[in-house]
């Protein structure tokens, strides 16, 4: 497999093309939006591309039955450094077939991850989520100082500057703290992925429901489509998109699998 240069990442764009979830995902990378790699059978026509995000998934696109080129692939990514433990996202059936066969033998766990779906109608019928704070309370977009204390933004954007100019973050702040966080992990074909986290003394008080619903609507300003996933075993998450107006959820497998020890 050889390693596209950002400059080359269009070639790989037609291979991700037909992805009916997880768009956001491989188009992360290839709008130049989310740190990763991009992996090909082939830099001037390839028909297998393998994108390795830093928000720790792999995603394959393309020709699911070149079987060398996928095997290939699984391999050069998992002898190369990185986590102890490596997520495949499987975008169609052929594709979570492909990956069984080059993953025989390594053991893989398969999963489920839910994405569930945006309704603008339900979304709309949420009360204002400004009005009526509690008293102390504010909701304010970030800034360069909120984005900068978030954790994980520039390692996922590359900069915070990136992430100030294609991102979209609230939080909530009691007394000027804030305790509620609600940002895009990363834009892919112009759907945000997001991130949400109330610290754990400030939950069970609506917080979160007020914080993603400004954040939902910053998106909407801006041209984006908000979208909500998550591991399938995390009932609270489901339910806070449910109530924010996301539904028919979708299974997306995921297979995780461990890096071998490396020699030496």
């Amino acid at each position: 497999m050889q390693t596209l240069s950002p400059t080359q990442f269009e070639r790989a764009l037609p291979l991700y093309e037909a992805a009916t979830h997880s768009r956001s995902f491989p188009f992360a990378v290839l709008d130049g939006l989310h740190v990763g790699r991009v992996l090909v059978d082939d830099t001037e026509r390839p028909q297998v591309a393998l994108i390795d995000m830093a928000a720790g998934f792999l995603v394959f696109g393309g020709d699911a039955s070149r079987g060398p080129a996928v095997a290939d692939a699984v391999r050069e990514v998992l002898a190369s450094p990185g986590d102890e433990v490596v997520f495949f996202l499987a975008l169609s059936p052929e594709w979570q077939r492909a990956l069984d066969g080059a993953l025989a033998g390594r053991d893989p766990m398969w999963v489920r991850r839910l994405e569930l779906t945006f309704d603008r109608a339900a979304f709309a019928a949420l009360p204002d989520p400004t009005r009526d704070l509690p008293a102390g309370c504010s909701i304010v977009p970030y800034d360069r100082a909120l984005a900068e204390s978030a954790g994980g933004i520039p390692e996922m954007w590359g900069s915070v500057d990136r992430f100030l100019s294609a991102g979209v973050g609230h939080a909530l702040s009691v007394e000027g703290t804030p305790v509620c966080r609600c940002h895009t992990v990363f834009v892919g074909d112009r759907i945000a992925e997001t991130s949400i986290e109330t610290e754990e003394a400030h939950r069970r008080k609506g917080y979160a429901l007020r914080t993603g619903a400004a954040f939902i609507a910053a998106c909407l300003e801006r041209g984006l489509t908000p979208t909500w996933s998550c591991w399938d075993n995390n009932a609270p998450s489901v339910a806070l998109g449910q109530r924010l107006g996301f539904g028919a959820p979708r299974e997306v497998p995921v297979a995780i699998v461990r890096r071998p020890p490396r020699e030496g």
